[in-house]
């Protein structure tokens, strides 16, 4: 697989949702590309970023609002 490949399956590694095979294949490229690994980790820190923000409501009109503004 070339790196386009791997990187497209980034995100399905690390939720653990690739198969065996695949998963192995991820792994060893990782191992082997620096390019392709420091995507993954970038990846790995964005998520934890976004787990640690806390999540809010949105207001009951929001989506009412929101469609109005793109009329105008």
């Amino acid at each position: 697989m070339n790196c386009r490949q791997i990187r497209s399956l980034l995100s399905e590694y690390y939720d653990r949702a690739l198969g065996e095979r695949l998963q192995k294949i991820v792994r060893e490229h990782l191992m082997r590309c620096q390019e392709c690994d420091a995507e993954y980790k970038k990846l790995k820190k964005s998520l934890a970023i976004l787990r640690k923000l806390k999540s809010q409501k949105a207001p009951r009109d929001y989506l009412q609002n929101a469609f109005n503004e793109k009329k105008a």
